[in-house]
């Protein structure tokens, strides 16, 4: 049994329970709730960072433990037998190794796909497009810290993949299209904008399953995307920032397989 009430007032909102996973998931279903708990947590978050003492307190309370993601598949059970909540970073390589070395190989399938997003995974099996990721949103609030990567990154990767893959077309995922729709690089292109608008659900699961069935994936710098990138099939080449944010360190050798095409980041 996992618990995932907390990702259900998270500020992504992201369901991992969209996903056929075999594991039962424990579930608050009141909206209410979860909007309350949402607010509670903003304030507790903001008073942690404000005073060491009531992060003492908050820790305290909440059992919580923050992995780096260099942890084994084994320190991770371990310790989550004894928090009740888990946060961390887990956008790197040594730990999906580690998750595919101890389980068996985990099919990112939908429980209840709906009718738009069985129309559009056919056609990507089909066309096997670039899928494209730009990620804004919050970024914008705090881009010198996250980055916020340019139209010429973009540019530079679909003007050195062949001509044959690009012509399949060109699928955009972003959570603000209407920032960068008008990008001068989109006309030299067949490209397709998959807006959340056009999904009778809405949810970001069906998103990240569609970015995984292009025949090449150039990913933002964000989680999203790059889950999608693992979980995309061996024969589709994945484009990735380098490095992957603006203004933190962190070291492209441990979050990139060694398969991934890492490409200089351009920030606006």
């Amino acid at each position: 049994m996992l618990d995932v009430r907390f990702a259900q007032y998270s500020h992504s909102e992201f369901d991992i329970t969209s996903f056929n996973f075999p594991e039962k998931f424990l579930k608050d279903s009141s909206a209410l709730l979860n909007w309350v708990r949402k607010r509670k947590r903003y304030i507790f978050d903001v008073l942690r960072n404000r005073s060491s003492f009531f992060n003492f307190i908050y820790t305290k309370t909440f059992q919580q433990h923050c992995f780096i993601g260099t942890e084994t598949i084994e320190e991770v059970i371990k310790v989550s037998q004894n928090s009740r909540r888990l946060t961390g970073y887990f956008a790197n390589k040594h730990f999906i190794t580690e998750l595919q070395r101890t389980t068996k190989r985990l099919e990112l399938e939908l429980k209840n796909p709906s009718d738009w997003f069985q129309r559009l995974s056919a056609e990507a099996s089909i066309r096997r497009p670039v899928m494209v990721h730009v990620r804004r949103g919050d970024f914008k609030d705090d881009s010198d810290y996250y980055g916020l990567l340019s139209e010429h990154y973009y540019a530079h990767i679909l003007k050195n993949i062949s001509t044959e893959i690009t012509s399949r077309g060109i699928w955009i995922f972003s959570d603000e299209p209407e920032l960068v729709s008008d990008w001068e690089l989109w006309k030299a292109f067949p490209v397709n904008f998959i807006n959340q608008i056009d999904s009778e659900k809405a949810d970001p699961a069906e998103f990240l399953k569609l970015m995984s069935l292009g025949g090449a994936l150039i990913i933002g710098n964000s989680s999203f995307s790059y889950f999608a990138g693992i979980f995309t099939s061996m024969n589709s080449n994945i484009y990735c920032p380098d490095p992957p944010m603006k203004g933190v360190s962190s070291d492209p050798d441990v979050i990139y397989p060694s398969n991934w095409i890492r490409v200089q980041a351009q920030w606006q």
